[in-house]
């Protein structure tokens, strides 16, 4: 029987620090499987020389010519589909792709090549895929989403993985890990193509520096949950200020792209990935020695419709989660939607944050989630629709700002969210929510609150003057004025919410729409990165 090595670093992921917030989940290696133990590749031979420009032609080996060419150069990705690349540049490498260029971390299986069992069940062999497992499934999905190995027939459609020959139905696939074997849970000949996801990555690399990739499609690459197909991965394995620029990631299992120290991420399209659309860190802890941050930016980019797969968005799933951003983050021009989790979430030390004009509309979860970090952070600009109408307690709604201090959220036009903007201070995290700032937004509120909601015991002085939270300056456009449109530790009237000192200046709208020229005006749908 054939025993495989995993792609990726079980043993640095199972050290990877679990940060506040997160569940633990348990991804060691199973006693059932062979321990992974991490390939050992060739020791690189030291090329110098002076760069070159290459080109890269569907069926080369992209790291074997990357070795032998010196750092700094520039490589031409041909146009066609090249599969099963995985490529760890040298510094300054530039990954440039021809109009069509596409990285396909899929295994191309025949029709032919299926044979079919004493039960009838059609299978093929010699499927030696096993990645890392990871990630947390939600309500209604299964644990086989922790394992990165899909199919996809026809282009695009994903078949449901199966852990047991016995939920084998059509729509369905099933990999026996020990015999290396796949089984389809119908005739291979009714599809015009069947693709097994293999390589984990794309392009990564410990500490490999100032790397430029541009113009390719990257696809159906089998990224454990947490990391991105692009730069993201193998775990706990940091590039360093990367520029990621006119890349489509799409159909990954994991993540699309992934954040790393210094990285760029522009005019890019990122959709349909299996768990989340960007994830990562922005300073890498990787080992004692470790500790390089700089800032992240990610610009005029569309992320969409990630999530497909099911996994639990409390924990990390969705449009984006970014962690550890402790030189700054600058994120504008983004349109996220429909992601089934947060549209843009930054959890967990993130300092120094710019959230402006972006466009973030009809997510699962909260529209833009600011947690567990610290400023001087701005909100600003931000156009914040139709989000969080999710079970997913008081994280749901337009702006989320929890256990963090010195964040100012002002000029946005919020509309059709579970919640309007909502302060959120737990007594078991830190910081507490302190020097908050909302001003000057444009809140319409058919159901939920804005306000300062303490849980676990939060100090109550952060309702009081030293706590300096506070809103001004905003117009509330609500159905009624009977209900509590307002939270501060409890419900209150737009009265007593004054009477709070909050909003002496603002203007409450009752019984009427959006009317500011702002609001009727809207955004330009090519101001939020790729049309479609």
């Amino acid at each position: 029987m054939m025993r495989r090595l995993r792609r990726l670093g079980a043993v640095a992921a199972a050290t990877l620090t679990l940060v506040a917030g997160c569940t633990p989940e348990g991804d060691g290696p199973r006693t059932d499987r062979t321990p992974f133990v991490r390939p050992e590749r060739t020791p690189r031979p030291v090329v110098t020389g002076t760069p070159a420009e290459i080109r890269l032609e569907v069926g080369d080996d992209f790291q074997r010519i990357v070795d032998r060419t010196p750092p700094g150069s520039t490589y031409v990705i041909a146009t066609g589909v090249h599969r099963l690349q995985q490529v760890i540049p040298h510094d300054g490498d530039v990954f440039r792709g021809e109009p069509g260029a596409v990285l396909n971390g899929a295994r191309l299986l025949a029709p032919e090549s299926f044979d079919r069992d004493d039960e009838g069940r059609w299978f093929v062999d010699g499927q030696t895929q096993d990645g890392l497992e990871r990630g947390q499934p939600d309500e209604g999905a299964t644990e086989a989403i922790r394992h990165p190995e899909e199919l996809f027939v026809d282009g695009d459609r994903r078949l449901v993985h199966v852990l047991s020959l016995g939920e084998l139905t059509p729509g369905t696939f099933h990999l026996d890990y020990g015999a290396d074997r796949l089984y389809l849970g119908e005739d291979p000949t009714a599809f015009a193509s069947i693709e097994a996801s293999v390589t984990s990555f794309a392009f990564g690399g410990t500490g490999v520096r100032g790397v430029t990739i541009e113009d390719i499609v990257v696809e159906k690459y089998a990224s454990p949950a947490q990391f991105g197909a692009v730069g993201g991965a193998p775990p706990e394995e940091f590039p360093y200020d990367w520029t990621i620029r006119r890349v489509e990631a799409r159909l990954n299992h994991g993540g699309g792209i992934g954040i790393s120290p210094g990285v760029t991420i522009e005019d890019s399209d990122v959709h349909h990935n299996g768990q989340i659309g960007l994830v990562g860190f922005g300073e890498d802890r990787s080992t004692e020695e470790a500790g390089y941050s700089a800032r992240v930016a990610v610009l005029r980019t569309r992320i969409h419709h990630n999530n497909v797969l099911g996994f639990r968005w409390t924990h990390e799933a969705g449009g984006t989660k970014i962690k550890r951003t402790t030189a700054g983050s600058l994120i504008e021009h983004v349109w996220s939607h429909d992601n089934h989790g947060p549209g843009l979430w930054l959890d967990i030390e993130n300092h120094a944050a710019v959230v402006r004009a972006n466009r973030i509309e009809d997510n699962v979860g909260a529209g833009i989630f600011y947690e567990i970090s610290a400023g001087p952070t701005t909100i600003e600009h931000n156009e914040v629709r139709n989000n969080g109408h999710h079970d997913g307690g008081r994280f749901t709604a337009g702006i989320v700002i929890s256990n963090s201090s010195d964040v100012t959220v002002r000029n946005n036009v919020l509309a059709g969210n579970a919640r309007g903007v909502a302060a959120i201070s737990r007594g078991d995290r830190h910081p507490a929510t302190t020097r908050l700032v909302v001003l000057d937004n444009d809140i319409t509120m058919s159901t939920g609150w804005t306000g300062l909601d303490l849980a676990r015991d939060a100090d109550k002085a952060l309702l009081q003057p030293e706590g300096d939270n506070r809103f001004d300056g905003n117009t509330y456009r609500v159905a009624d004025q009977g209900a509590r449109w307002w939270f501060w530790d409890r419900d209150v009237s737009w009265a007593q919410w004054q009477d709070l000192g909050h909003d002496v200046g603002g203007h409450l709208v009752v019984g009427e729409g959006e009317t500011t020229e702002r609001a009727r005006r809207g955004f330009r749908l090519a101001d939020y990165g790729p049309r479609s």
